[in-house]
């Protein structure tokens, strides 16, 4: 199948641990031919669509504004949405879209409620699935060695100020621990605790936090819809939350977001203190790595979408290939040409 995908990178170098959409193209590469089309590409889509068309167009949607240009495409030339936040120009593309992908399955259930019209299906997401692999040999996640007795909190999402203010008072509490910033292949080899604290909600597990736990790393999130079926710690209690009575390892330790400073204050307080529960949470985040989230079942998931006998093509576009503007202009002239 011959693929256009959408997205605000063409570079799939896996340098950032973060993408989740560079490791799973890499291995559908293998079965079908994937062209990545960034915001200067796309300018040429219409034309290029219409001279040789693709079998199918992929939109990667989130809610930062490098994204931005894929939504016009997907409004108007409907393909498969690949969503990974929400925006308000979600609420558009997912009822034009012919089948919407997203990276967890309550999401899914959630979103087939109100947009009942719509195929909505859900994969496992590939952060921290292709980058996990290589963490443990890779020389980048490498743990690097640091003087001082300072537990390292890693900043991969947040809000900065929020994390500044409840690292104060942790500290004033008695609590030795540093913030680190930075790129976030560098950020998770330097520290010991990583906070990954999206908001609002992705539309499927936190890239940050898989990556953190691919590395072995104990990892502070939000407790929302994405991270409500994951083992967690609240770190009001230090009791598992919910009601479960399976007695799974914590995998991570998880914030109200309603109170978010001061359960992060309390969550960095016992961390900073407490390696053997740091040592624990990130073993047992490592385990479900690698139980749940490697990169076979990202692209097995994406195999049975893509294969599926039932997936619509994507249409052609509206209209001629975008030449009939320099027509009609040499035909002020009188003057025809047979272009390209």
């Amino acid at each position: 199948m011959r693929i256009a995908w959408l997205r605000p990178t063409s570079l799939t170098d896996g340098a950032n641990p973060l993408d989740d959409t560079a490791p799973l193209v890499d291995e559908l590469s293998r079965l079908h031919d994937i062209e990545l089309i960034d915001a200067a590409a796309a300018h040429h889509l219409v034309w290029r669509h219409a001279r040789e068309p693709f079998d199918l167009f992929v939109h990667e949607m989130a809610a930062d504004a490098r994204h931005a240009f894929v939504a016009p495409y997907a409004v108007h030339f409907p393909g498969l949405l690949l969503l990974k936040d929400f925006a308000p120009h979600t609420s558009r593309a997912i009822p034009a879209s012919r089948l919407v992908v997203v990276g967890d399955e309550a999401v899914a259930a959630s979103l087939r409620e109100t947009y009942a019209e719509t195929p909505i299906v859900s994969a496992p997401p590939a952060t921290g699935v292709g980058a996990g692999s290589k963490m443990g040999s890779d020389p980048i996640f490498t743990r690097t060695a640091f003087r001082g007795t300072a537990t390292r909190f890693g900043l991969l999402t947040g809000r900065s100020d929020v994390v500044e203010r409840a690292a104060a008072r942790a500290r004033a509490a008695g609590a030795a621990l540093d913030i680190v910033t930075g790129p976030a292949a560098e950020v998770i080899g330097r520290a010991d605790v990583m906070i990954a604290l999206d908001w609002p909600p992705p539309a499927g597990p936190p890239a940050a936090a898989l990556a953190a736990m691919a590395a072995g790393r104990a990892v502070v999130v939000f407790e929302t819809l994405v991270t409500a079926g994951w083992p967690a710690l609240d770190p009001q209690t230090w009791q598992p939350r919910g009601f479960s009575r399976e007695t799974a390892d914590p995998i991570v330790v998880s914030i109200d977001p309603r109170d978010e400073e001061h359960s992060l204050m309390l969550a960095m307080e016992r961390l900073a203190a407490e390696p053997a529960l740091r040592t624990a949470l990130g073993a047992a985040g490592r385990a479900w790595s690698d139980a749940h989230a490697q990169p076979a079942h990202a692209v097995e998931a994406w195999r049975r979408i893509l294969d599926a006998p039932g997936l619509p093509p994507s249409p052609p576009f509206p209209g001629a290939d975008g030449s009939e503007h320099l027509r009609a202009t040499l035909a002020e002239f009188g003057v025809t040409a047979d272009l390209p």
